[in-house]
């Protein structure tokens, strides 16, 4: 709504296409910063040799390079359970 509110001010402040480009590129922002968004919780269970991963949030490409360090971090030899359940899920319908 905020960017919707800011494009209108926009426009009427200048003119259109500012406006448009102005709307355009807050929205863009927005979304590469919420889909920047990954939240990593190690958990380690040494009596029984696991490690949870436990991933909140948007797994993207952007974010590959934390998961890998994420998996680096992990003692060798130890059974690994990623647990994929708070993880945000965006779809794409061509239809």
């Amino acid at each position: 709504m905020a960017i919707y509110i800011a494009t209108v001010v926009v426009i009427v402040a200048t003119d259109l296409l500012k406006g448009v480009v102005f709307g355009l590129l807050s929205s863009l922002f927005k979304l590469l910063y919420v889909f920047s968004q990954l939240d990593i919780v190690q958990e380690d269970d040494a009596a029984n040799n696991y490690t949870h991963l436990r991933l909140s949030g948007s797994a993207t490409l952007i974010r590959l390079p934390m998961l890998a360090a994420a998996l680096e971090q992990v003692q060798r030899g130890s059974e690994v359970h990623v647990h994929f359940e708070n993880l945000d899920l965006y779809r794409l319908r061509l239809s």
